[in-house]
Formats: structure tokens, C-alpha cells, sequence
């Protein structure tokens, strides 16, 4: 806390004298007592006693946590101002603790925190004999399992603080990372595991760390790992199958790219409070292959998001190789591990989107529009396909305009994979897992966002188990209940059905009408209900849910205008007149369902359309608009007073 409070150099700027005075206390008294001897002193005091260093490792004493604490404070807060021969000293001190077989895995893990931070000021000629150090340490014929474990850990840790210096090591580096996760070390383990009766958990923690580390170079040091794509992929697919304590013989499962069948949600036994930095450190799981399993995902997550604006996504590999085992993994029996499959999935669907739909405002709404595909990939994740603005001025007189398919290129290799993907979509839909719901409901959005619809052959396998989702049958709706979170995922009930009312919503927006209509007896009564819900979040998605049904079932999308539509139009013209006059809704519930009433009457005021909706109606409708005119606040009058407007 001293050393945090205590004034420190700002980048680019000339330091102060205060700053200069605290780092001199720094080199003078703490880091010689961190380390037991005066690295950089004044000559009248270089005949003083070297101190007992903090950091030093006695055959009866061990050192504490808190003093490498001490040191990476020291190295966070005046790095820039340490001398070369201090930061050769504090890396010698910490080298010294990792490599010595009495410190704590405490204090090793902090050790590599402290490497990383320091590795930053770190000359040139340090560093390279640094990593030499560490490739000597790889060769060494006695490394043990641990000693492996920690050196990986560090260069992983050093790849994400020092980019830039760190990648032409790499390879130099790299194949000691791969080697660990190389088809004959696991052939070896197994075989090992056989004689044993039971495998050894020490090597599924260097796997892990060696996973975490390829994770950090290909997402820090891209360029210079592009010569490792093959191995890179070959190593996350083997392992994101490894499950040595699972033995399944499903075949269906086998030809979508997966290993592992597992009907059962209840068995799901992810620890949810598992934190990625344990990686590479002692555990005390029995089995700790799911998080080998998780760490795997994860690295072709990464691959994905900087590889798939360009050449693995335009060459196939990533459709022909990656998608069909993380479709086929879907159903992981651990959900932490299941989530993350889901969550690379979606990254893939909304990748292929960027840069091959051509995207047009039309009246508010994104239409596609019959424009050449570019071969070319824009850079920048800048379009997101889960999120709508919150009003949308238009009447959405217009129909959904498909784009033709293309006969090659990932948007045709994702419609061919479809089927399977629905497949394992629908059987994770009808688990109890409630994130896993969530996380394929929004993967189906970004699948319908990217093909402007596709679904039309599987809305038998998902209306209904999404329809459930809105209803949240048999649990309630509360935002605070049922929460479940898992590492970087957190779904409740109340989150799953907004969910479930968007990927509806979608739908409507990108399918026929002819395709909903077997459909509407389930969908409508569904949303209808969760238009009165009091938890305002359900409330305001499901009548922009309304908005696209009423735009569905009326012309020009719907030109057989009959009684079954009528009666669905009736229904949620009810509805929509209730959130309106209802001074007890929410400010956002009653402005999205002054807009949706303002659709509704503008496609059902001439033509066919005019069968849809009695003139009473269509006159109360009218005369609750004016009177809402007078009787909103001054405060909201601008904003409610112009969808009032706008919708007469």
C-alpha cells in the first residue's frame, strides 16, 4: 500500500521531484531488501551490510507471497524509471523462486505475474537470454511435469504483456508448446494411463497450460503463428474431444464431428466458479480434463475471431475442419465447456455475415439487397446482428428481400452445415440447462441475421421449445431469480425468454408468412402473454415481437387476408391498446406499444388489409393516440408526443 500511494512517473512525461525522491527510496531500501543486496548505491554508502532479501529462498525460510506482491507493485508502478542492473536483479530474484522446488505454487503463480511486468523493461540482450534460459530449460531431459507446466505459463504471460519483442521468438518457442498437445504425447499418456490403472493429472494440467498459452500467441502474435494454423487446429480439435473418463459408441454423433452423446442434463457438473487463472497451476479436481476441453475451445474461439475475415474462412477450412466438431460437441456433458463450443459457434455464424451480406436501410429495416457479394472481408467487427435500435420509425410496409445463395463460399458452406447445426440446436433446447438455452437462442439469431432467414424446414423442431422459453413456464419471471452463471455466461429465466422473444421476432422479420402460419396458434398466445408481463425488460421485447407478427399477417406480406388472421390480428391489437392506455406501464413499454399501434394502423387502413381491423377499433385506436398527446408529462412530451404523432 505504500508503494501504491506513493508518486509515480507518468508516460511521457518529464518525472517531478517527488517522483524522483520516492523512486530514489525505491532503490535505496526496498529493492535491495527485496532482493538482499545494493544493486545501484551511492559510493559513500556502498560499504553498508547487504540486507536479508524478502525474496530469498533459506534452507528455513520460504518467502512470502505478499513480498513478490511487493515487487510487482514496485514493477507496475516504476518500471519505467528502474535501472537495467535492478531489473536484472528482480529477474534473477524470481527466476530463482520459480525454479526452486520448496517455493509455493502460491508464489510461483505470482512469480509469473511479476515475470510478465518486468519482461516489459527488460533489454534486449536480457530478454533473448532469457527466453534461451527457457529453451534449455524445455531440452532438459529431466524437466518435470510441473517444472514444464510453469515454463509455459510463462510464455503465455509474456506474449500478452511484450508482443511485439516476444514474437520472433516464437519460433524458436512454439513447437515446445505444440509438442505438449502432439497426438504422441497423448498416445503415450494413454498407454501410461493403461499400465498405471488411473491417468496421471499432471499431464492434463500442462495441456491446459500449454492450450492457455497458444490462446495468448495467436491472439497476440498472429502474424508470426500463421505457420502453425495446421498444428494449431489438429492440437484444439484433439483435445476439445478429450474425454478419457467418457466412453460413447454414438454414431449419429460421430458424423456431426462429435464423440460424446449425454441426454442426461442433470449430469451436467461444471464447477461454475472456476476461474481461467488457475490455469496451469495445482488443482485439486479429480478430473480435470473438462478444463483441457474448455481451454481448447477457447484457442479455436481465437483462431476464429482473428483468422475468419480472411483466409481460413474464404478457403473453407474453418467449415470443413473446426465447425463440424464444435457442432458435434454441443452436447458436452460439462456445461462450462458446452457454452464455450456454443460461444465459438456463434463467432463463426456472425463472421461469415461480415463482409458477404450487403446490408441497406429501407424504411428501418436491414434488408438485403440483390447486390454482388465481395470476396473482400472488412477487418473490424463493427455489425452486430443481437441487437435492434429501440423505435423504429417505419411502418415496415415492405417484404423481406432474400439474397440469392451463393453456389460456393462460407455462406453456402454454412447452409450446408445447417441441418446439423439445427440438429444439435434443437436437442440442446429441449435440455433444462437454462444458459445453454440461452446461448443457442442467440446463436439461432445470429444464423437467421446471416442467412436472412433458412429456417423455414425447422420450425417444426423449434417453435415450440422456444414458445416454452417465452411462456417461462414454472418459473418466475423476477430479474433476480434463478440466476446461474458460469465463467463468462450468465442467463436467468427473465434473460431467456427476451431471448426467446427476439429469435421469434427475427422470424417474423425473415420468414413468409405461408411459413408461420401453422405456427401462429402456438406463437401468438405466447407473446400475448409476455406483453403483460410486469418485469418491463419481457414487456418492451415482446410488443417489438407484436411489431413483426402484425407486419407478417398483414399486406403486403400476407395477401390471403382471412378469418384466422383476423382473429390473430384482433388479439394483438388488444393487447397493444392495453400497454398504450395503461398509466401504470413502464416509459419504454408504453412507447414501443404506441409505435407498434401506429404499424398496425397503417397496414390495415385500406386494401385488403382493412378486413383485419373493425372501424370502432380503428377509431378508439385514434382517439387514444390524441389523448395520449395531452396527457404525457412535459418531461416525455417531446419523445412520446412524437411516436403519438407520428403514429396518427
Amino acid at each position: 500500500m505504500v508503494v501504491i500511494t506513493l508518486p509515480r512517473p507518468v508516460p511521457g512525461v518529464a518525472p517531478t521531484k517527488e517522483v524522483i525522491e520516492a523512486y530514489t527510496a525505491m532503490s535505496r531500501v526496498l529493492i535491495p531488501r527485496l532482493i538482499g543486496h545494493l544493486v545501484v548505491a551511492p559510493s559513500a554508502r556502498s560499504n553498508l551490510p547487504s540486507p536479508p532479501g524478502m525474496l530469498q529462498i533459506g534452507s528455513n525460510k520460504e518467502v512470502d507471497a505478499e513480498a513478490v506482491d511487493v515487487l510487482i507493485e514496485v514493477a507496475r508502478c516504476f518500471g519505467p524509471m528502474l535501472q537495467q542492473p535492478e531489473v536484472a536483479a528482480l529477474q534473477e530474484a524470481i527466476v530463482g523462486i520459480i525454479e526452486n522446488s520448496k517455493a509455493s505454487s502460491v508464489v510461483k503463480k505470482r512469480a509469473v505475474v511479476a515475470i510478465s511486468i518486468l519482461a516489459v523493461y527488460l533489454s534486449d540482450s536480457s530478454l533473448s537470454a532469457f527466453i534461451s534460459h527457457l529453451i534449455e530449460s524445455f531440452r532438459n531431459v529431466h524437466l518435470t511435469p510441473i517444472q514444464r507446466r510453469l515454463y509455459i505459463t510463462i510464455l503465455g504471460s509474456m506474449a500478452r504483456s511484450i508482443p511485439l519483442r516476444f514474437g520472433p521468438y516464437l519460433k524458436s518457442i512454439a513447437p515446445f508448446v505444440l509438442s505438449a498437445l502432439s497426438q504422441q504425447e497423448l498416445d503415450d499418456q494413454l498407454e501410461d494411463a493403461a499400465e498405471d490403472g488411473e491417468p496421471n493429472p499432471e499431464v492434463d494440467d500442462v495441456r491446459e497450460a500449454a492450450l492457455v498459452a497458444l490462446e495468448a500467441f495467436i491472439s497476440s502474435c498472429g502474424s508470426e503463428m500463421r505457420l502453425y494454423t495446421e498444428e494449431i487446429i489438429s492440437s484444439a480439435i484433439r483435445f476439445l474431444k478429450y474425454d478419457p473418463n467418457y466412453v460413447d459408441d454414438d454414431e449419429d454423433d460421430e458424423e456431426m464431428g462429435g464423440t460424446q452423446s449425454n441426454d442426461d442434463e442433470e449430469s451436467i457438473g461444471g464447477d461454475d466458479d472456476f476461474e481461467d487463472d488457475d490455469a496451469g497451476f495445482d488443482d485439486d479436481d479429480d478430473d480435470a480434463s473438462w478444463k483441457v476441453r474448455r481451454c481448447a475451445s477457447k484457442v479455436l474461439y481465437t483462431l476464429i475471431g482473428t483468422r475468419a475475415s480472411g483466409d481460413l474462412l474464404e478457403d473453407g477450412t474453418l467449415y470443413s475442419q473446426v465447425a463440424p466438431v464444435l457442432i458435434g460437441r454441443f452436447n458436452e456433458r460439462e456445461q462450462n465447456v458446452r457454452l464455450e463450443v456454443i460461444s465459438a459457434m456463434a463467432l463463426l455464424i456472425r463472421k461469415t455475415g461480415e463482409g458477404t451480406a450487403a446490408l441497406q436501410a429501407n424504411e428501418g429495416n436491414l434488408d438485403y439487397m440483390s447486390q454482388p457479394t465481395s470476396r473482400k472481408r472488412r477487418r473490424d467487427s463493427s455489425i452486430t446482428f443481437d441487437t435492434k435500435p429501440l423505435i423504429t420509425m417505419s411502418a415496415g410496409l415492405t417484404s423481406p428481400i432474400i439474397e440469392p445463395l451463393p453456389p460456393s463460399g462460407p455462406r453456402a458452406d454454412l447452409s450446408r452445415l445447417s441441418p446439423n447445426l439445427v440438429k444439435a440446436v434443437a436437442k440442446q433446447l429441449k435440455g433444462t440447462s437454462i444458459p445453454t438455452k440461452q446461448a443457442v437462442m442467440n446463436l439461432l439469431a445470429n444464423l437467421v441475421s446471416v442467412q436472412h432467414g433458412g429456417l423455414s424446414e425447422y420450425f417444426s423442431q423449434l417453435v415450440d421449445p422456444v414458445v416454452d422459453a417465452i411462456k417461462g413456464t414454472g418459473a418466475s419471471s423476477a430479474p433476480s431469480s434463478g440466476v446461474i452463471t458460469t465463467g463468462s455466461a450468465s442467463a436467468t429465466v427473465s434473460t431467456l425468454r427476451v431471448s426467446a422473444l427476439k429469435l421469434i421476432s427475427d422470424l417474423c422479420e425473415t420468414h413468409s408468412s405461408s411459413v408461420l402460419q401453422p405456427f401462429l396458434p402456438k406463437i401468438v398466445p405466447g407473446v400475448v402473454s409476455a406483453v403483460k408481463d410486469r418485469y418491463y425488460k419481457i414487456s418492451a421485447e415482446a410488443i417489438v415481437t407484436v411489431e413483426q407478427l402484425v407486419k407478417a399477417l398483414t399486406p403486403p406480406r400476407s395477401r390471403m387476408v382471412g378469418a384466422k388472421h383476423q382473429t390473430d390480428i384482433q388479439n394483438l391489437y388488444d393487447v397493444i391498446i392495453n400497454r398504450v392506455s395503461s398509466n401504470d406501464a413502464d416509459l419504454e413499454v408504453r412507447s414501443r406499444a404506441i409505435h407498434a399501434l401506429g404499424i398496425l394502423l397503417a397496414r390495415t387502413t385500406s386494401g385488403e388489409g382493412a378486413r383485419l381491423l373493425s372501424q370502432d377499433d380503428r377509431n378508439e385506436a385514434l382517439q387514444l393516440l390524441k389523448d395520449r398527446l395531452k396527457n404525457e408529462t412535459r418531461s416525455e412530451e417531446r419523445r412520446v408526443g412524437k411516436e403519438c404523432g407520428s403514429s396518427v
